[in-house]
């Protein structure tokens, strides 16, 4: 049972580049993980609160674990502020890759780690982590994968320099970054999303590529950028998600997938939307973490 809700953000260019579907996948059993979120003006909405997460914003003792897969966050979800202002029900934390490990194969430590410091925070705040990739690879992240690829933003404007998310050196660095995350945070109580962002270049939406700016185009497909890439990407990072976050709940933004192909134009590319991968990607979700019947 999957109820994605849109969001488009419209601009010059930019009409449907985020109309935006986010579908959270969650374990809730043996083999079954399903949930769902939308991300509006700062805020993660989703179900009504209860139980444990009702609980969670009253209590003044550390966590408590529980068995099997963690809570799902509900309600109305605060951005970066750990515990969430009142009548809020969870804390999303937005932080950089090269924030996390500056240095390759090693996490920065718990003091300077804003994840930790938003997990302790009173009250046992439920915290969805989100992973800013992309943009924010490191610099020997970068280096590995052959050098940095010029991109622009295209909601901000701003100019930066993203990895080639597709390459095999790229995935070796990101998933054991990854792994290294997730052996600090997967026994956190807590700590209940994973946020996918590997595929990813100006926020964890992996379906975005930003095909509204000619730069980012003729960048990525100079640098060796290909569809079929692009989806192999898209598989394995929740393939990977999957296996590292046994009982955290895993999350996937859904957008209407951008296609950059090229061709024998004038610009030498075309560009376009398939939404039909976008839904196919959904059911894989649904088939790879399992069935939503099982939600609580």
């Amino acid at each position: 049972l999957c109820n994605p809700i849109a969001r488009v953000r419209e601009g010059s260019g930019q009409r449907w580049e985020r109309g935006m579907v986010r579908f959270l996948e969650g374990r809730v059993g043996s083999g079954s993980r399903i949930g769902m979120l939308v991300l509006a003006a700062g805020f993660g909405i989703a179900l009504p609160a209860t139980g444990l997460q009702t609980a969670a914003r009253t209590a003044t003792s550390a966590c408590t674990a529980t068995t099997g897969i963690k809570p799902l966050i509900r309600g109305l979800v605060d951005r970066n502020v750990a515990p969430p202002v009142a009548d809020l029900e969870g804390s999303s934390i937005n932080v950089a890759w090269n924030t996390l490990e500056p240095t390759k194969g090693a996490l920065v430590s718990t003091a300077d780690d804003p994840i930790w410091t938003a997990a302790q925070a009173p009250g046992c705040t439920p915290i969805r982590i989100r992973v800013l990739a992309g943009l924010a690879t490191p610099s020997w992240a970068l280096a590995d994968s052959g050098g940095g690829i010029s991109v622009i933003n295209p909601y901000s404007g701003t100019p930066g320099t993203a990895g080639a998310f597709w390459t095999a050196a790229y995935e070796t660095d990101y998933d054991q970054f990854e792994k290294l995350l997730a052996a600090r945070y997967e026994s956190v109580p807590n700590v209940v999303e994973f946020v996918v962002s590997r595929c990813a270049l100006f926020y964890p939406e992996p379906f975005i590529i930003g095909t509204s700016e000619a730069q980012n185009d003729r960048n990525l497909l100079a640098a060796g950028y290909t569809g079929a890439a692009d989806q192999q990407c898209e598989q394995e990072e929740i393939d990977t998600a999957n296996a590292d976050w046994p009982a955290t709940r895993i999350g996937v933004s859904f957008n209407p997938y951008q296609v950059l192909v090229l061709a024998s134009n004038s610009k030498g590319y075309t560009t376009s939307v398939d939404e039909a991968y976008t839904e196919q990607m959904m059911a894989y979700c649904r088939s790879t973490l399992g069935s939503p019947a099982a939600v609580p």
